[in-house]
């Protein structure tokens, strides 16, 4: 068996399919194969009970490019299927892994789709759940958009062009700025489109009301186990009242978001008498529960995307960590830049001083070559001298040995005045 949950997103769609989960793993424990929107979403990853998958949707790492593709190039108001039927990756929605003999799918993006989906697998049951606008669009403006902009162009601009070319409808964009004018817009085109859908085929869905729960949860479980040929059990109610995924708890709205609500819920009411579906829409019940405020409220939106505050929250605070990094490190280049500046001015000093003793030395290098130019000029004169002196000894003793001693005594005597006045000489200088 192949069951399919179609439905906008914060309409109901995740509590039917974790309550189908409970029915099935406990009838077909470990027989169920999980389709969770295959259109955003890795199918890999989400094969699972909800309760246990859950935290994926805050990673990156949970979605799938393949599917946004797809997405992206398949219309979001869908009436001719025909293109569409040989891709593969749409083919693959309704192909149970490891041939498990029942699949369970969850739709958020495919109100438009219906006709596609039923095309692509004609045996499969659908479950189609619509909830009052006010608290679907008060829900879904808190989370993220019906547009997705979170995770790739934003839908708002292909949406206008497929209303108009469906309905011939003109949306101006600039009566359409608030988010909630938008999303309230999507919400009326998605679910109208859907019913109408579901009223030309053959094998309409099973259509549920999310207010059907409040007032009666055991009729509201019974028709689904009736639907999908399981045995009603008292414990599936008490299933079904368990709160699934992300509980929207402020309320606080401005006067223009009311009247827009008031008039949306209006639609709600039409919508569901044209389709003959007799669910009483109790307006003051459910807009009783806001609390009006003059100005737009601050919408705090985190859990899923890449644009939510809680991203946003944790980007900024890491931001300024590395801001604060930043002028940590900049203080401390700063004051290494000083203490390089107090060296570099201390080695110029030194710089100075060397060249300084440099030009000392230098000068006494000079005078020290000037001395001993001087010594070398006095030792060569004092050379010459020993020479003189040797060769008057020479002759002396040649004088000697002649026996003229008359001649030799009187050159002694010369030569000892010279040799006298020489060393007194070099004795001076």
């Amino acid at each position: 068996m192949k069951i399919a949950i179609l439905g906008t997103a914060r309409s109901g769609t995740t509590a039917i399919y974790s309550l189908l989960q409970h029915i099935f793993e406990e009838r077909y424990p470990g027989a169920l194969d999980y389709v969770y929107e295959p259109f955003l979403w890795d199918r890999g990853l989400f094969n699972g009970p909800y309760d246990q998958l859950a935290g994926r949707f805050q990673t990156m790492d949970s979605l799938s490019f393949e599917a946004i593709s797809c997405h992206l190039r398949v219309p979001l108001l869908v009436t001719d299927p025909s293109p569409f039927l040989t891709d593969e990756f749409l083919q693959q929605f309704f192909s149970p892994a490891a041939a498990k003999p029942h699949m369970l799918l969850k739709f958020i993006r495919a109100n438009g789709r219906f006709r596609l989906l039923q095309a692509l697998s004609p045996d499969t049951r659908f479950i189609f759940i619509i909830r009052n606008p006010a608290d679907t669009v008060n829900s879904v403006l808190r989370l993220f958009s019906f547009f997705g902009g979170e995770f790739h162009r934003d839908d708002f601009p292909r949406f206008r062009e497929q209303v108009k070319q469906v309905y011939g409808e003109e949306i101006p964009a600039d009566n359409y700025k608030l988010p909630v004018q938008k999303e309230l817009l999507y919400w009326n085109y998605m679910n109208r489109f859907a019913l109408e859908s579901f009223a030309a085929c053959d094998r309409p869905p099973l259509i549920l009301c999310h207010e059907e729960k409040a007032l009666d949860a055991e009729a509201f479980v019974r028709r689904i186990c009736r639907y999908v040929d399981m045995p009603f059990r008292d414990i599936y109610v008490a299933a079904a009242n368990r709160p699934v995924g992300h509980l929207t708890q402020r309320t606080d709205i401005s006067s223009v978001e009311f009247d827009l609500f008031s008039r949306g819920l209006d639609q709600y009411a039409d919508m569901l008498r044209e389709q003959r579906i007799s669910m009483p829409v109790d307006k003051k019940k459910i807009l009783d529960k806001f609390q009006v405020q003059v100005e737009m409220p601050a919408y705090e939106r985190f859990g899923y995307g890449l644009t939510t505050v809680h991203l946003s929250t944790l980007y900024r605070d890491a931001l300024s960590g590395k801001e604060r990094i930043i002028i940590e490190r900049e203080a401390e280049i700063k004051k290494k830049n000083a203490q390089l500046a107090q060296k570099n001015a201390q080695l110029a000093q030194k710089d100075a001083w060397l060249t300084q003793k440099d030009a000392r030395l230098a000068q006494n290098e000079t005078q020290l070559a000037q001395k001993n130019e001087q010594l070398r000029k006095l030792e060569n004169r004092w050379q010459q001298q020993l020479r003189i002196s040797h060769e008057l000894k020479r002759h002396i003793q040649a004088l000697y040995q002649t026996r003229s001693w008359k001649i030799g005594h009187a050159i002694v005597r010369v030569g000892r005045f010279f040799l006298g006045k020489g060393a007194a000489e070099k004795k001076k200088q």
